[in-house]
Order: C-alpha cells, then structure tokens, then sequence
C-alpha cells in the first residue's frame, strides 16, 4: 500500500541484459540446468534473482506452467521487487531477508494467486551481504514444507558454490602473489581483490601512514578494472611517488584480482599532505583516507563558497554526517532541512 502497487493490474519493470557474469549467476546457473534435467515435466519452476529482484534466469519445462509464468511476466529481466508487485515469493524474501513460503491468496497482486512461492535469500559466504534469491514457484497445492526444503537446499548448494569460486579465485590470486614475492629481486609486492589484501614485509615497512591508505585506494580502484594493466605512478601523500607495475590474475575463468610490484620513488617531504587535516579535525570528523579528506575538504570550500553541492556514495560512507558536520561548523544559525525522495529504481525520478 506504501508504494501504491495496485492489486487489481501487475505491473513488473523490465531490466534489459540482466548481469549474467555475477559471481551468483555463474555459480547458480549450472545448478538450475541440473535441476531442470531432474525436474523434467513437473509443474515446477527454479529461478535465480538478484538483490534487486530482476529475474535473472528462469527455468520450466510443463507447458501449462510457462504459459502461465509468461502470462504474469515471471521470466528473465522482468522485476519481482515488493515495491513493484507487493507481496511475493521473491520481493518479500528480499525485502525481509528471511525464507518464506506465499501461497496462493497471500499474493498481493490479484493476477499472482494461482502460483505457490517458496523463495530464500542467497548471501555471500565471507561478507554475509545480499546477492540474490532463489525462487520455486508452482500451481500445485501441496506440503509448503516441503517445498520450502527444497528450496533452502538448492540455496544452501548455491551459496556452497559461491564460497568454492571464491576460493579458487583467492587461491589463485594467492599463488600470483607467492610468485612475485619469490622472484630475484621482489621488492614491495601488493596483491589485492574485492575480498583480500596481501602484502610482504618490505611493503608494510615502505609504506605507513596517509601513503599506505592511499597506495590501497588507488590498488583498489585499479582492480577493480580488469583491463587496467601496465605501469602507473601515483601521488602519495608524502610527496613520494609510487610506481606500480600491475598484472592481473587470470586463473579459473575469471578475473581474480591483480599483483602490484611497488616502486617508490623520492623521500618523504616534512610538510606537504597534511594540509586537509585541520579542516577534519575542527569538523569533528575522523577518518585519514587521502579520498576521504580530499572529499571533506572539497565539501567545506564548496559551502563556505554557497554554491552548489552534489554528494554521491554508497549508503554509509558518511554524506549526511558530513553534511551535518559543515553545517554545525558554517550554518551561522540557519535552519538544517532534510527531504527524503521517493523511492525509486527510475533515473529521471531520482535526479528530480
């Protein structure tokens, strides 16, 4: 009722090219092909979302049951999100993060009442974070026990799936990682992905303090690039300059992150790279990454200035404690208004 759905029309978006290259989707996907070869004619059907509830694949052999699906738009691409068609197998695992069973008249969508859900939400085996669900769906009337069983089962096996990529993925990277270290002449070595850090001795030695944080944010964004390879120089806080010479794991079929050999170049300077501090400190604000302080200082003089500011990050990383911090430091006894938008997945609806 909150978001307006309407129980007497469906109305599911539909997501071009859903991201099939997810570490859930390569995981998930030869475990549905297995299934749909079990299943065979049954009037079942397996499916995979994402976090956000966009069908990402869809599997079902009985003809009455396809016609059906296609009929309400449960296929690939097409968005299952609560906000969209209110309470259902899919959205309402998502949106509680819990498994749950919606049978029948419990959908809120007059048009979704003929089907049985059993949905579980998938999470990443280290980092505990949504990734996705896993949905049965069915006409039959039967044992919701049953159903849910099976449904946390095949769950269970595709989050067992996601830890064992990931772990070739870290072993690899690993192994990338030993044979820099080993090489004639090593050096500082740095290997990271999405999940691990790994550096050696002369590393954690060479680089402390402001230039150690900013040698990961600038390795991290480099990862997170999989063409981005070569040699690169970057800045360091210190004055110093860090050359990287970066190759990418490419092992398992996959991108498993990437080896820096590290080179710094010049000394330390006494003064440079501490001049974003005091603005941290009189905002009460912690936090020493070079980005971070970068962004605080950018924010101050673009407010003491009144002109126009646009934050963006993901939720949690601290916009609106900054926000408050430079209003309590620059407001002069103005008033701080915060608007809430309207939740929405469209981009006109959120830049208005």
């Amino acid at each position: 009722m909150e978001y307006e759905v309407q129980p007497g029309s469906l109305d599911a978006p539909y997501r071009d090219n859903p991201n099939l290259d997810s570490p859930l989707a390569r995981a998930a996907l030869p475990i549905l092909d297995r299934l749909h070869e079990q299943l065979a004619d049954d009037p079942v059907s397996t499916m995979i979302t994402d976090r956000n509830g966009v069908v990402l694949s869809r599997k079902v052999s009985h003809e009455g049951l396809t016609t059906n699906l296609n009929r309400v738009h449960l296929a690939p691409g097409h968005v299952f999100a609560e906000r969209y068609v209110g309470t259902n197998g899919i959205g309402t695992a998502l949106a509680s993060g819990r498994p749950v069973v919606i049978a029948g008249m419990e959908h809120y969508v007059e048009a979704l009442r003929d089907f049985h859900c059993a949905a579980v939400p998938i999470l990443h085996p280290t980092r505990r974070t949504l990734l996705g669900a896993f949905n049965l769906t069915t006409i039959r009337q039967g044992s919701d026990g049953m159903l849910m069983a099976f449904a946390r089962s095949v769950a269970a096996q595709i989050e067992a799936e996601i830890a064992a990529i990931t772990s070739r993925r870290e072993r690899a990277l690993f192994q990338d990682y030993m044979e820099a270290c080993s090489s004639v002449r090593p050096g500082p070595v740095l290997a990271l992905n999405r999940d691990v850090v790994m550096m050696n001795e002369q590393l954690s030695v060479a680089v402390t303090g402001p230039d150690h944080y900013a040698l990961l944010d600038h390795a991290r964004e480099i990862a997170d690039h999989s063409r981005l390879e070569g040699t690169r120089s970057i800045a360091l806080p210190s004055g110093r300059v860090a050359e990287l010479r970066v190759s990418r794991c490419r092992r398992e079929d996959s991108d498993a992150g990437a080896v820096f050999r590290v080179r710094l170049i010049g000394r330390p300077q006494p003064t440079p790279a501490v001049s974003a501090a005091p603005a941290r400190f009189n905002l009460g604000l912690v936090g020493s990454s070079p980005h971070w302080l970068r962004a605080v200082a950018e924010s101050e003089t673009a407010f003491v200035a009144r002109t126009w500011l646009h934050l963006l990050g993901e939720a949690g990383v601290g916009k609106r404690t900054l926000v408050e911090a430079l209003h309590r430091a620059h407001g002069a006894g103005r008033r701080l208004e915060m608007t809430e938008a309207p939740p929405s997945d469209s981009p006109a609806v959120t830049e208005r």
